[in-house]
């Protein structure tokens, strides 16, 4: 990872975000199968760490105001309680114009 960050430095380039997701794609009921969302593929996108007026930007994270919830649930058999804080929050790519994809960068 220090080398990427090494690599970008002279562009600016602060944060390097780096994708390991992986699905089921086979049909429900079915044998599971395991792969890799991204594939070989690699997105570069630009995203500031504020967004300003009339600046170029790839995409934000939205937050409720206030859109944090606290449960607490008393659980038996063994017994504890249980709290839960949930953040809402959504991560949206606003600007494609912002973003690159480049296809089967890595070779097999």
């Amino acid at each position: 990872m220090d080398q990427l960050k090494n690599l970008f430095t002279p562009y600016s380039i602060t944060n390097i975000i780096i994708g390991q997701a992986k699905a089921n794609f086979s049909p429900e009921g079915t044998t599971e199968s395991i792969n890799d969302i991204w594939d070989g593929d690699v997105c570069l996108g630009y995203v500031t760490n504020k967004p300003f007026r009339k600046q170029i930007n790839g995409g934000y994270k939205f937050a409720l105001t206030s859109g944090r919830e606290v449960t607490k649930d008393q659980k038996h058999n063994p017994a504890y309680t249980e709290i839960v804080a949930t953040d809402y929050y959504s991560l949206q790519l606003l600007l494609p114009e912002a973003w690159y994809c480049f296809k089967n960068a890595f070779a097999n």
